[in-house]
């Protein structure tokens, strides 16, 4: 199940009304180009009256994301890595969507993948994993500083716990979001074998 999907759950659903009644807005790094988590997200908020800001530093990807939006709802492209976006931008948010700079796997990347980090001067198959759950870790710090004493539900794509220790883009998110007060609404996948599926949690606060 990707993190996205979680919004499928009666509870973490709940709770992203809830949250989006105090912070109407919805902010997605690592955008979806093929009417996936971007569609859902804009589905949530048309429903929740909310705005959207959508993070990527492929402007390809970006672009294409933006087709998938009803052009109603009020919302913002931002082209950079999620770690580089502004604070202010972290304002007034009451969903974040964590799903930046993809992880290495039993999954095959595309070659085309492997080129475009390439092309920005990382290799993807060799530092993927330790370089994703540090960009997630940052992008967490600037959810903590906007959002203290608000209402916020965060969901992370492609993490899960193994031997009792976070992994995949959550490793370190995780635990830093927990020590701040925030707590688990989904169930976290455990020792799964990633081949087929990828596995996210939510939190909230």
């Amino acid at each position: 199940m990707h993190a996205i999907e979680l919004l499928k759950n009666k509870e973490v659903y709940r709770y992203s009304k809830l949250a989006l009644e105090s912070s109407p807005g919805i902010m997605e790094f690592g955008v979806s180009r093929d009417f996936g988590s971007t569609k859902l997200i804009a589905d949530l908020a048309i429903e929740t009256k909310s705005t959207i800001k959508l993070v990527d530093p492929n402007i390809n990807t970006l672009e294409k994301a933006v087709l998938s939006l009803d052009l109603d709802i009020p919302f913002e492209s931002i082209c950079k890595k999620g770690e580089d976006v502004d604070q202010e931008y972290f304002k007034n948010v009451g969903l974040f969507h964590l799903d930046g700079f993809d992880i290495v796997t039993s999954h095959k990347h595309k070659k085309s993948t492997i080129d475009s980090y390439a092309d920005a001067g990382i290799e993807l198959l060799k530092d993927g994993n330790v370089l994703s759950a540090i960009s997630h870790y940052k992008i967490a710090e600037k959810i903590l500083i906007s959002n203290s004493n608000k209402n916020c539900v965060i969901l992370i794509d492609d993490t899960w716990i193994q031997n009792g220790v976070w992994q995949g883009k959550g490793a370190m998110t995780v635990p830093l979001l927990i020590s701040n007060g925030f707590y688990l609404i989904s169930k976290p996948s455990r020792n799964r074998i990633l081949k087929k599926y990828k596995w996210g949690v939510a939190l909230f606060r």
